[in-house]
């Protein structure tokens, strides 16, 4: 049933995977363009679609048309052509926005699930620049007349929610698989619009999610991409200078290297110091000598810590004070009378 369109070449299996792979990491799902109509006798096509990719698995692949009964019947009698399960439809609503991003409300649309055999009636995108599309009658998601395409997150929910609840056991089973596997390095993944964050409301995990293989792969690029963007802003940051900053001007000129302090760094170094205290670099005068009775009371006492003097002979002393010393003499005497009399008591 598909229209002849020689002048394009259709898409097969490996462009359909390549174009969901390329757009995993953009904000935009690709589009391709199913040919409704062409015009008789001519290869002009007449009428298209404007289709969006969003998910692939084992058996085929799943896409957004706008919920109109002209393109789902199509898409129905182009999926029982096949060998395979034929095309399963799924109506939701969904957010829509312009091709900058800008948002423009809800739009009614279709999520279609069709084997591989269907892929051929398929072209891609570009192919609306095509001298063979210009001409025809667009069919697309719109919203007031202005043209539309689906929100990614918003389709993605919208796929994920039909997947986990509504769909075919066997097809839901073959996006499950494809959500998990881990494609090889360079080959186009399964299914890369299933998000990690959405795995746990497609298939439950047989363990926690912060223990999962994607939680890891996650933390691990985002730790890698950190430690990039660490190296370069510190490449990008001017050498540190040696020297500690100085947070006070300092006292002299350090243009100068010479250690020698000149006559004037000198003169403001005193000036900063202030006057020497009045003893400074004079001899200390040396106190009186202690009187005779001081010393001897001293001596006495010395004697009696040792034990080697009785008590009574050191007592002879005790009232042997000069009355004319000098205070300090007295204040000794007196201190070492009271010595003797505590060492008698014990």
């Amino acid at each position: 049933m598909a229209p002849k369109t020689a002048s394009v070449s259709p898409l097969v299996q490996g462009d359909v995977e390549s174009l969901v792979a390329k757009s995993a990491t953009g904000r935009a799902l690709p589009q391709v363009v199913l040919p409704l109509l062409e015009t008789s006798g001519s290869d002009e096509v007449s009428r298209i679609c404007v289709c969006t990719l969003i998910y692939v698995r084992s058996g085929g692949f799943m896409l957004i048309v706008p919920d109109e009964p002209e393109v789902t019947d199509y898409l129905t009698a182009l999926g029982a052509e096949g060998e395979g399960d034929g095309a399963a439809f799924h109506s939701c609503s969904m957010e829509v926005e312009t091709a900058r991003g800008q948002t423009l409300g809800v739009a009614d649309v279709c999520l279609v699930d069709l084997p591989w055999d269907a892929v051929s009636a398929f072209f891609p995108g570009s192919a609306l620049k095509q001298s063979k599309f210009k001409q025809a009658a667009q069919l697309c998601l719109n919203v007031d007349g202005k043209w539309a395409r689906p929100n990614r997150s918003s389709a993605e929910e919208m796929a994920d929610t039909w997947i986990s609840s509504e769909m075919d056991e066997a097809a839901a089973q073959e996006y499950h698989t494809a959500a998990e596997d881990e494609p090889a390095f360079g080959a186009a993944p399964a299914v890369t619009g299933l998000v990690a964050g959405r795995r746990s409301l497609l298939q439950p995990s047989r363990h926690p999610a912060g223990d999962s293989d994607v939680d890891v792969a996650a933390m691990q690029r985002r730790i890698t991409e950190l430690e990039l963007a660490l190296q370069q802003r510190d490449q990008s940051r001017p050498g540190l200078s040696s020297s500690p900053m100085m947070k006070t001007p300092p006292l002299f000129n350090t243009s100068s290297r010479n250690d020698v302090l000149r006559p004037q760094d000198i003169s403001r170094l005193q000036q900063l110091a202030g006057a020497p205290p009045p003893r400074v670099a004079s001899a200390e005068t040396r106190r009186g000598q202690v009187s005779s009775a001081v010393d001897q009371q001293d001596h006495l006492l010395a004697e009696m810590e040792k034990e080697a003097e009785e008590t009574q002979i050191a007592e002879l002393g005790i009232d042997q004070m000069d009355g004319t010393a000098d205070p300090m003499s007295q204040i000794l005497l007196a201190q070492l009378q009271q010595n003797a009399l505590l060492l008698k008591k014990l």
